[in-house]
């Protein structure tokens, strides 16, 4: 299936059923560190329980509607990256992504989006991309801020995390922006 490489030791591999085990693992093994920020892996008591997500990602994938993904270093699962909300028609798409604790403050998820831009500018063609992110996760929001994105605003109330509404960050970037930044940083180098 689709594997992209997006740094010299990390890639990214469209979530399969035989991922199920391994991430369900991974799930279990950070789930109070993700519980912090999402509500899935309360949810996620089994490999089984990964089964309509997984499928639902193929399906996706199959319309051209995005994926959910693995991300991995040397081969070994350390997170999850994914893009959906997709609009082919304005050429627009939003990230996610995740992080298993160990993983933490090493600079990988930057890598792995920096690459992961690469990929959906270059490769899908999109002409923006946005990150959304709850407003108390300041790793997080420090990803889009790093790769020159554009903080748009505040969208209120736009979920429930363990039954409390929550905000989220709005990033953007569109591809003159990302090709602009990417020359900055070149030329810095």
């Amino acid at each position: 299936m689709l594997h992209i490489a997006l740094d010299h030791d990390l890639s990214l591999s469209i979530h399969e059923r035989r991922h199920a085990q391994e991430i369900f693992a991974l799930i279990d093994a950070n789930r109070e560190h993700l519980g912090t920020w999402f509500d899935w892996p309360a949810a996620t008591q089994a490999p089984e329980d990964l089964s309509g997500f997984i499928e639902g990602s193929l399906a996706r994938f199959a319309r051209g509607e995005g994926f959910d993904g693995g991300l991995r270093q040397n081969g070994n699962l350390i997170g999850g990256l994914a893009y959906h909300h997709v609009n082919r028609a304005v050429g627009r798409t939003e990230i996610g992504y995740w992080l298993a604790e160990s993983a933490q403050g090493q600079g990988l998820m930057t890598r792995a989006v920096r690459g992961f831009l690469r990929y959906l500018f270059e490769e899908e063609g999109f002409s923006k991309i946005d990150i959304r992110c709850h407003t108390e996760n300041d790793r997080s929001a420090a990803i889009p801020k790093r790769l020159g994105f554009v903080h748009e605003g505040t969208a209120r109330n736009v979920d429930l995390l363990r039954g409390k509404p929550i905000d989220h960050h709005v990033f953007g970037l569109r591809i003159e922006e990302w090709r602009a930044h990417n020359e900055a940083q070149e030329a810095t180098a």
